[in-house]
């Protein structure tokens, strides 16, 4: 808050005092800081997102965070799909959000708590629709993707805990409790109080 004081006209700041708030659960403070970012920089992708998370999280709204993705300039980026992807998934309509991937560049995408792979969030949405056959070819493709990445970044717990739920997918239970726990202790929650409980 203090920082939002002395550079009031700094979106950035706004918008980490809304992602603080949301972590909190105070859901109309971190709206009103969300709100804020996005008047101070309109293009800026991460408050948009940040703000339909609020809605999801805080009353599961999923038509609210349609409009915010909506209203959220549209460019090639692979976050800008997965919000889209996210919000057609907690709609239900899981044929729009394969479609969503579909259209989308990425392969893996890499995020502050994970390695999200497309083949990964297609198992998601076959899942949901009961193609079982179809979200393991997928899981199985995400499961190679992630452990070749695991043998090129070993320390890195992002990459440990999306594959740990990529095993979780494929049933293979004690591979994916050890995954998550390597995440875990390479990142612990004593070394970041806002990250380390993703891991957990």
């Amino acid at each position: 808050k203090r920082s939002l004081e002395l550079d009031p006209q700094n979106s950035n700041r706004a918008w980490n005092l809304g992602e603080t708030y949301l972590a909190l659960r105070a859901y109309p403070e971190a709206e009103h800081y969300f709100n804020k970012a996005i008047s101070l920089d309109p293009m800026e992708k991460a408050p948009y997102i940040f703000k339909a998370l609020t809605y999801w999280l805080w009353t599961g709204d999923s038509k609210r965070g349609s409009e915010i993705i909506e209203r959220m300039p549209h460019y090639d980026d692979p976050l800008v799909d997965y919000a889209r992807y996210y919000n057609e998934m907690l709609k239900g309509d899981y044929p729009a959000a394969l479609e969503i991937l579909s259209k989308s560049t990425f392969e893996i995408m890499h995020t502050v708590i994970g390695f999200f792979t497309k083949a990964e969030l297609e198992g998601d949405a076959y899942t949901a629709m009961g193609e079982m056959a179809l979200a393991r070819a997928s899981y199985n493709s995400a499961r190679l993707l992630l452990e070749a990445e695991v043998k090129k970044s070993p320390l890195d717990p992002r990459i440990h805990s999306s594959l740990g739920l990529v095993y979780a997918a494929l049933g293979r239970k004690d591979d994916a409790i050890h995954e998550g726990s390597n995440a875990m202790e390479i990142y612990p929650v004593s070394l970041d109080a806002l990250m380390g409980p993703f891991f957990v």
